[in-house]
């Protein structure tokens, strides 16, 4: 679910790593991710898929969110993850 998304290769190593810290925050607290798509207004897609991230040293958690609810990944799916 994770690391499939991450970007890679040579040049994404710092952009990796920052995807992967913000992924593991957003996991690991119990409640965010449905917190942050409900104060986002976002929706999740009904059609699952898989969109490699954006590289970005920047990245933050919730634009993790917005990846994880534009490829269908469900609150539930998130849920299951943390246990």
């Amino acid at each position: 679910m994770v690391t499939v998304r991450a970007p890679c290769g040579a040049i994404a190593h710092q952009t990796r790593s920052a995807f992967l810290i913000c992924m593991a925050q957003l996991i690991s607290t119990p409640g965010l991710y449905q917190c942050l798509v409900d104060n986002l207004h976002l929706t999740i897609a009904m059609t699952p898929h898989v969109t490699p991230a954006q590289m970005s040293d920047n990245t933050t958690v919730e634009d993790m969110v917005r990846l994880f609810t534009g490829d269908g990944i469900t609150i539930p799916q998130i849920s299951n993850a943390f246990e």
